[in-house]
């Protein structure tokens, strides 16, 4: 530290080299800053000292000097005021810009009321659907969450964790499990050490005004779980609006929670197909002339010829077959019938005969010579290996040209389509779901259901605008016209659903059945067998109970049916002439007079006690089912009469699981080729 002047003839030294040597704390006190601003010296930070010229200052003087600085210095230094040195941490570094610490507070209150620190867990779980607005309003509960976080660390001391699940999808987030499965919605799951988890509801509808209403809703919300109120922390522009928010009650909290039904049991067959012919009855049947029918098939006999046909035509449906095979040489027949009976410029009918190309043939299974195979633009969409009458084939070629899922345009043709009008013709059940739009979860689902189900039940959809969704099963003819939906639009349910409510609540059996809708399944048969002008209104009272048709399968007999003579007499019922109930549990019969029953109640009761009484009659498994005589006279209808003799088959009388029976659809790679092929086949069809 040097003093500034001109220079004397005088004793030359340097004011801060004595100062340095003599009081080294005091230059570490305020006294620099007081030699700076009376004696304009300069202070070197690293201790050098500017060897400037300097003022000639005698040894009196210098007392003087040092005097009147020490006067006027202070120092706050511990160890230079004889004071003890205070224990503890030192002093914080200095704050980061814009950083006030915790001394700041934006309310303008002291320092001292501050809150204590504190700790909130949310969850910010929310489904939109296509709609602007709601996915709008999603985004802005995100962004508002992100902003409160960040300002209540600073302000309020709370740590705030929040995590966004969207649930698109049930599958996307195990928590998307515990909230509804369709619909859009915002819940705010606010988790504290003392109360829990709270669910609250943030609505769209009370909360869509403006921002400040979201955040108020959402600092309501969070208040409740905090030591004191957080809506003081409100910005400005929200700090005068009004929020909604509401917590579930925890019974709403029980139902939101609720894992979806177990029961998704299905039926095995459509209505489509309650009157499926058994391939073990035609195997026993001559084929003499089959093979000679009129038809208008196209006979496909190389590879190119139907390489170019899937090329050329949008629908084809294909038939391998050969005429060793009974059941196979039997479908040839059908398909020919129904090929006179097709639009030709809509769909190509053709045939592959496998016991002259072999080659062509090379990896099928028994089932598949009498498989109707399904293309459109080439690629293999389904196919069916059931066997009825004509119009069975008629109506699957029908639902697969016009696709899984028909769309209604209007409420004119929704109107329709609820009294069975469909494809201009009256159907005997539709279901119909309703949707807000297709983006919705619930039509997707369905959309799933549909591709499943394809060739076996007339299923529809309307969009309307705003709509919440709903699917319901029209019955036209059912003493039951709609029945309803209430699950949860998850696949499972919904396909049992379908099943199960596009049945017929009694199946008419005489002209033929399903074998295994009756027989060889767990539930005992109910068979009313009686003339057509019988009243059956308790009857179809109690078949029409959704809970009893899971215990028992309904069905019915016209007793003045030609085709019924054979069965009543096997059923010991050709001499009596009354109405009759016939509990048919696999071997055991019983058989309950229906005269004198004139409530549903009543007759309910008399089924259910025949389960564990002793039967009127035990059908011997030794001998033919008194049913299989109806499917014989099936059979003959069809395909023209032949004496056959019945078989005796005692696998009717076993249970087996009510599995869809449905072929897994082998997608090929590439258009062309039998849809079947395995193995060495794999070589000439590349596209399988």
């Amino acid at each position: 530290m040097l003093v500034k002047g001109s220079s004397k003839d005088l004793l030359r030294f340097s004011l801060v080299d004595k100062l340095s040597a003599s009081w080294p704390d005091l230059l570490a006190c305020s006294a620099q800053s007081v030699l700076r601003e009376r004696l304009g010296v300069w202070v070197s930070v690293e201790g050098r000292v500017d060897r400037s010229p300097v003022i000639p200052i005698d040894f009196p003087m210098l007392l003087v000097v040092v005097a009147v600085v020490v006067g006027l210095a202070s120092c706050h230094c511990p160890h230079m005021m004889k004071m003890a040195q205070t224990e503890g941490p030192s002093a914080p570094a200095p704050l980061p810009e814009g950083d006030e610490g915790w001394d700041y507070d934006v309310t303008g209150s002291a320092p001292g009321i501050l809150p204590d620190e504190h700790f909130i867990q949310t969850t910010h779980v929310y489904r939109t659907t296509s709609q602007s607005a709601k996915k709008s309003f999603s985004a802005q509960v995100v962004e508002i969450m992100r902003e409160l976080r960040e300002r209540l660390s600073k302000a309020a001391r709370l740590t705030l964790e929040n995590e966004n699940i969207e649930c698109e999808k049930v599958t996307d987030h195990f928590r998307c499990e515990e909230f509804p499965a369709i619909g859009s919605f915002n819940y705010l799951v606010v988790e504290d050490s003392k109360r829990g988890a709270i669910i609250y509801d943030v609505d769209r509808k009370l909360n869509d005004r403006n921002l400040g209403t979201i955040e108020m809703a959402l600092l309501d919300a969070l208040s409740r779980h905090s030591p004191h109120p957080l809506t003081r922390f409100a910005s400005r522009d929200a700090e005068r609006e009004v929020g909604f928010i509401r917590a579930l009650s925890a019974k709403e909290t029980e139902a939101l929670a609720k894992p979806p039904s177990s029961d998704t049991t299905m039926e095995k067959f459509s209505p489509l197909e309650l009157n499926l012919i058994d391939p073990a009855l035609l195997e026993i049947r001559s084929g003499e002339g089959l093979d000679s029918v009129e038809h208008d098939l196209t006979e496909f006999k190389t590879q190119k010829e139907f390489d170019d046909a899937l090329s050329s035509n949008k629908f084809v449906f294909v038939l391998f077959w050969n005429n060793v095979q009974m059941t196979s040489l039997h479908m040839y027949n059908l398909l020919a019938r129904v090929s006179k009976q097709v639009n030709r410029d809509e769909v190509l009918l053709g045939q592959v005969s496998c016991h002259k190309r072999a080659e062509f043939c090379q990896g099928l299974k028994a089932n598949d010579f009498y498989t109707l195979v399904a293309y459109r633009n080439g690629k293999n969409i389904g196919s069916t290996h059931k066997i009825s009458d004509e119009q069975y084939y008629l109506s699957w070629i029908e639902l697969m040209k016009e696709g899984p899922l028909l769309q209604l345009h209007d409420d004119s043709e929704w109107g329709a389509a609820k009294k069975g009008q469909l494809l201009s013709r009256n159907r005997q059940s539709v279901t119909i779901g309703v949707f807000p739009d297709k983006e919705d979860i619930a039509f997707k689902h369905f959309q799933i259901v549909a591709e499943k189900l394809a060739g076996s039940y007339y299923l529809a959809y309307l969009i309307k605008d705003g709509q919440k969704p709903k699917i319901s099963t029209y019955r036209s003819m059912e003493r039951q016209k709609r029945v309803a939906y209430d699950g949860r639009f998850d696949p499972a349910s919904l396909t049992s659903f379908i099943s199960r409510s596009s049945l017929p609540s009694v199946i008419d059996i005489s002209d033929g059945f399903t074998t295994d809708v009756l027989l060889r399944q767990r539930r005992p048969v109910a068979l009313l067998v009686a003339e057509k002008s019988f009243d059956d209104g308790v009857f179809q009272k109690v078949a029409s109970r959704q809970e009893v048709r899971k215990n028992f399968v309904f069905a019915q007999l016209q007793r003045d049916s030609d085709q019924t003579k054979e069965v009543l007499l096997k059923l010991k019922l050709h001499e009596n002439s009354e109405p009759t109930l016939v509990m048919i549990n696999k071997d055991r019969l019983h058989y309950i007079p229906l005269y004198s029953i004139s409530d549903a109640d009543e007759m309910l009761k008399h089924m259910q006690k025949t389960r564990d009484a002793e039967p009127d009659q035990v059908l011997p498994t030794r001998e033919p089912h008194p049913l299989r005589y109806l499917q014989v006279k099936r059979v003959n209808q069809i395909f023209g009469s032949q004496e056959t003799v019945v078989l005796p088959d005692h696998s009717l009388f076993i249970d087996q699981e009510l599995l869809r029976d449905r072929r897994e659809i082998v997608a090929p790679k590439a258009g062309g080729g039998c849809p079947f092929m395995q193995g060495g086949g794999v070589d000439l069809h590349e596209e399988l």
